[in-house]
């Protein structure tokens, strides 16, 4: 167990079993959670930093919601950490974000990160790359492939 005080709180966490659940959880890839991974790590440093210490990924949420606010998408992310936390009413803001907890009971607690507003910005599937197009022959290698022929 690792003993960690944040934002004035103490936490009691298995870091080795949050870093082995989130390497092993898969990342989603979907439009919306794609727009959430790429900008969050780019645009809010700080969050990450916040959840290294407790060995979670933050790329990999275990529950996103989103909604729609035109040019905009407003997140609210959860997070599972194995552990305990001192203060089950813990309350942290982080630039524009609020960052709560509640229990999960069996030696879990789940951080609640809300009010992400992102960018609505979607990217093209990351394997679903585009496949160059054939190259056109040109007038002349046509005219030789008849002669040889």
């Amino acid at each position: 167990m690792k003993y960690i005080t944040k934002a004035g709180c103490n936490f009691e966490i298995d870091y080795d079993a949050n870093l082995s659940r989130y390497t092993a959880k898969p990342e989603n890839k979907t439009p919306y959670y794609r727009n959430f991974t790429t900008q969050l790590c780019l645009s809010i440093p700080e969050l990450l930093s916040f959840f290294d210490v407790f060995g979670i990924d933050i790329i990999k949420p275990d529950s996103l919601v989103w909604n729609d606010e035109g040019e905009k998408l407003r997140y609210t992310a959860e997070y599972r950490c194995k552990g305990s936390i001192g203060d089950p009413g813990f309350t942290h803001r982080i630039s524009r974000m609020n960052i709560s907890v509640k229990d999960s009971g069996e030696g879990e607690f789940t951080f609640v990160v809300s009010d992400i507003l992102l960018p609505w910005i979607v990217l093209d599937p990351r394997d679903g790359a585009a496949k160059p197009a054939p190259a056109e022959e040109n007038f002349v290698s046509k005219l030789l492939g008849l002669f040889k022929k």
